[in-house]
């Protein structure tokens, strides 16, 4: 049996709480830009009202990143942002709507960057909240410093409840496969996929759904067993 060791050196542990505005966040994904640099990816963050490096008075904003320059994680330089504009900290992504955006995973796509988004809002029930649906923005221009960035939104296509690419993204030669859950109750895991062309330019509306060999559904998610977390054989399109 293999057996795997990990270290954790105290300079590691202390990487994410240098900065003394930006204290801490739910869930975090990251995305190698290449030439030594990581995008990660915050929900929901904590900004503080000053630089004492304190929580006290913080501002909960929905989203945030950071870039971290270097692999090496005790030499690493990072960089958190969100958005500042009109003096008060905003959500990196956002958008006009009665809803906000918690980050998925993404991927690197020759020179632009493509995220998923979930879509979240309030409600009366449960916890207060629920993720209804998924959203894209593709980065332009990564390269630059991300104050600079040119960000376009795509409408996600119609899944059935499923979030798509609310976990692991990852890409071939050919395509680029999203991973989700559905949302909010049930949490099956299914997978989606898009010729790299087409998530390169943000078109997003017609994936082709990872599935057995008993044929496709009109609503894949009612047929879950049918689905991911079998042994699959083929993508088809419905």
């Amino acid at each position: 049996m293999d057996v795997f060791k990990v270290e954790t050196p105290e300079s590691s542990q202390q990487f994410f709480t240098n900065d003394p505005v930006w204290r801490g966040a739910d869930g975090a994904s990251s995305i190698d830009l290449g030439n030594g640099k990581i995008l990660w990816l915050f929900s929901d963050s904590f900004i503080a009202s000053d630089s004492s490096g304190s929580r006290k008075n913080a501002v909960l904003i929905r989203n945030s990143i950071a870039v971290q320059d270097g692999y090496d994680l005790p030499t690493a330089i990072i960089r958190f942002f969100w958005n500042r504009k009109g003096g008060n900290p905003r959500a990196f992504f956002h958008q006009p709507g009665k809803y906000w955006f918690w980050t998925g995973h993404g991927m690197r796509i020759n020179d632009r960057v493509l995220v998923f988004l979930m879509k979240v809002r309030s409600t009366e029930t449960g916890l207060g909240f629920e993720v209804f649906d998924w959203a894209t923005v593709l980065i332009q221009n990564p390269d630059d410093d991300p104050a600079t960035w040119e960000l376009r939104y795509h409408k996600g296509a119609e899944t059935y409840g499923l979030i798509a690419g609310s976990a692991t993204v990852l890409s071939d030669d050919h395509y680029l496969y999203a991973f989700g859950a559905v949302e909010p109750d049930t949490h099956e895991a299914y997978a989606l996929r898009w010729k790299l062309g087409q998530a390169y330019n943000g078109k997003m509306a017609h994936p082709e759904w990872w599935i057995g060999d008993r044929g496709a559904a009109e609503n894949p998610v009612a047929s879950a067993s049918t689905f991911v977390c079998r042994q699959y054989r083929i993508f088809c399109t419905l």
